[in-house]
């Protein structure tokens, strides 16, 4: 299982967060850098990965309601696919 380490306090914007992710994570070129196609690319992986992403509270405050709804995606992903899992850390 491919383990990736993100740390939130680099994600300070909507372009970064979604720039790590995708970095992180391998996705392809046409990714959207949206919540939709975030969620749309965790359930198509068949590779198994566990995402741990650090400093959560920072993502919260930075971002604001679309850090909450970015931590739900990734939550509502890891349920949907069993190859995809998420450990948050404060």
């Amino acid at each position: 299982m491919k383990t990736v380490i993100l740390y939130a306090n680099r994600m300070t914007t909507i372009g970064e967060a979604h720039a790590r992710l995708a970095e992180s994570l391998s996705f392809p070129e046409y990714y959207g850098e949206n919540l939709e196609d975030l969620y749309s690319l965790l359930l198509q992986s068949s590779k198994p990965i566990h995402l741990i992403l650090k400093d959560t509270n920072v993502l919260k405050e930075k971002l604001g309601t679309y850090g909450l709804s970015l931590l739900q995606v990734l939550s509502d992903a890891a349920v949907e696919n069993g190859m995809f899992t998420v450990t948050f850390k404060e």
